[in-house]
């Protein structure tokens, strides 16, 4: 394993350490100086994995790459935000916000040295506040796995608990490790992870609600979670160490559940639980929210009001008479800006007539009659403004247009390129044209392959007021054909609400599985690869709920085929889940 940077380190040209935070099996954690943002503070997560063959570390490596992306997608309030990822010195670094404030861990050791713990109506609090982050990340297809004290942070500025550490990297690190001989993989606290997620390695919503509700007996009793559990009778027995009200010890029993299917099937099932508490118990749901990370920044004092001094009125005095005062000086004064008038107005008359063309002569008599004012045309051969695009950098335009002109802007692609264009404007056209002299009338967006060549891209203004106008143009890597698909179904085995099938799949040949469901179900489905591979899930109507991810659920489910596309930028083999259970009322 390699030493930790030194403290002054700068990584990036940017990013200035300050110190390690802390370090574990998989991976490092350090404060740094974000120098191109006022020296902010920021987090840096180092990826070690340290075990394995350097074709298996550098495959780690290409999944925690993908995994970050996903995690990049994450918009909460409540969870710090993903900046970046980069690599230098073959070392793999991940960029977050840096959360001011104390983990439930070092909060509760505080309380427990005065001898108190979480109280109910506190622990209560916290459910209503973590759930709906919890309803959040499992929509997005994301499993936190790793929920504990120690993950969740009690934010300095507004007293709110963020969610941190997701279980990401121990997840990929771990599938180095040589597989035990139930070929499972430990990822998750002992104690705070469920028997599946030890057991299998498998996750799901439920997963997360687990851990959240030892997390919370945890802080309500100051006891761990093997001072609560029995494992011979595989049973919780907090109740020996605290009295809860009746509906909250009822939810917390639920998602205690030893198996998945028996607890709540996701984070807003929980929410609705305790809302049907009994009254002066429950306080009013949060909303669910996907409200953007705001970073958070130090707050701006204005400063004090300058002091405002009044100063003694002077004594009046009389103004000395003026030559203004006087009738016939103001007489004079008229007179002579008549003149100059006049004589500026018979020249400027006079260079206009001359200006003026000859007045045409007629044979005959011509009666003329009113005629509707033309439209604007368009300016005739628009000077080309070049746009210096970079592979992979978008290129943002805004302008305005004079009625009846038109913009042209040229640009060469390169071969193997993704074209895609984004156009706001109103009442205005946009026009792509090809190397071919073909024309392509351009949309909100458009997005496609094109040949290597030159373009030009040309916006009019047909009405007559001036209008503004957006574009955006960005080109890109193409995408690779996409892989052929074998259709395959699945079906459970009689009296089974769990299947799961194998596959292996390359960057050409996918697989297609295909689920015949029945109506008003709960249906999820979780693809494990070491490999890049991606699941793609179609209900029988045709609509994606999940594209390129590792999880979807469909609640309830539509009477028909589900498809669920496994694709690969790599050739690997593929595992995939199959959950089907009643909906949790």
């Amino acid at each position: 394993m390699r030493p930790p940077l030194t403290t002054h380190t700068v990584l990036q040209n940017r990013y200035r350490i300050v110190r390690v935070l802390g370090q574990g099996g998989f991976g490092r954690t350090y404060l740094a100086h974000d120098q191109n943002r006022f020296n902010e503070y920021c987090v840096l997560k180092e990826f070690m994995p340290a075990r394995g063959e350097p074709h298996q570390i550098q495959k780690a490596k290409e999944l925690f790459k993908r995994e970050a992306t996903v995690l990049y997608q994450l918009r909460h309030p409540q969870i710090p935000q993903f900046h970046a990822l980069f690599e230098q010195e073959q070392r793999l670094f991940l960029v977050q916000d840096y959360v001011e404030g104390k983990n439930y861990r070092t909060l509760l050791a505080e309380r427990l040295r005065r001898q108190q713990p979480f109280t109910e109506s506190e622990a209560y609090e916290l459910l209503l506040k973590v759930l709906p982050v919890l309803d959040y990340i499992h929509h997005c297809g994301v499993i936190h796995r790793d929920i504990s004290p120690d993950n969740l942070m009690l934010r300095q500025k507004d007293q709110m608990p963020v969610l941190i550490d997701f279980g990401v990297v121990k997840d990929i690190a771990s599938r180095l490790q040589p597989a035990r001989a139930s070929g499972a993989t430990s990822v998750g606290k002992l104690g705070y992870a469920p028997s599946e997620q030890l057991q299998t390695g498998r996750v799901y919503p439920a997963s997360d609600l687990y851990t959240l509700a030892v997390t919370v007996l945890v802080l309500l009793t100051g006891c761990e979670p093997q001072e609560l559990y029995d494992d011979q009778t595989l049973t919780w027995r907090w109740q020996q160490h605290i009295t809860l009200n009746s509906g909250l010890a009822s939810v917390l029993g639920k998602m205690l559940s030893h198996r998945p299917g028996d607890r709540y099937a996701a984070a807003k099932d929980v929410l609705k639980a305790l809302g049907e508490m009994p009254s002066g118990v429950s306080p009013e749901l949060p909303p669910v929210t996907s409200l953007p990370t705001v970073v958070a920044r130090p707050q701006f004092t204005p400063p004090a009001p300058a002091p405002v001094y009044v100063s003694r009125p002077s004594p009046l005095s009389v103004p000395k008479p003026s030559p203004w005062d006087s009738p016939i000086a103001l007489a004079l004064v008229s007179v002579l800006l008549v003149l100059i008038t006049g004589t500026l107005s018979w020249v400027v008359v006079s260079w206009l007539m001359r200006r003026a063309p000859d007045t045409p002569t007629w044979d005959n008599p011509v009666v003329t009659s009113p005629s509707p004012t033309p439209s604007p045309s368009p300016t005739a051969n628009p000077t080309p403004a070049v746009l210096p695009l970079r592979v992979g950098t978008e290129s943002n335009l805004n302008n305005t247009l004079a009625p009846g002109q038109t913009q042209v802007y040229t640009f060469t692609a390169p071969a193997n390129q993704q074209l895609t264009l984004k156009f706001t404007g109103d009442a205005l056209t946009a026009t792509l044209i090809t190397p071919e002299n073909q024309s392509i009338t351009l949309a909100k967006q458009w997005q496609d392959k094109i040949p290597a060549g030159k373009y030009q891209i040309k916006i009019t203004n047909p009405t007559d007021a001036p209008r503004e106008y957006g574009l955006t143009v960005l080109l890109s890597e193409a995408p690779p054909a996409a892989p052929a698909l074998e259709s395959t179904p699945i079906t459970l085995p009689e009296g089974a609400t769990q299947t799961e099938v194998t596959a292996r799949i390359s960057p050409t040949q996918g697989k297609r599985f295909l689920f015949t469901a029945p109506a008003d179900q709960e249906l999820f489905i979780e693809l494990r690869s070491i490999g890049m591979a991606t699941l793609t899930c179609r209900t029988p109507e045709g609509r994606v709920i999940a594209a390129q991810t590792l999880y979807c659920t469909a609640q309830p489910t539509l009477a028909g085929t589900y498809e669920f596309d496994l694709t690969s930028t790599d050739v690997t083999n593929v595992t995939l889940i199959l959950v089907l259970r009643p909906v949790t009322n």
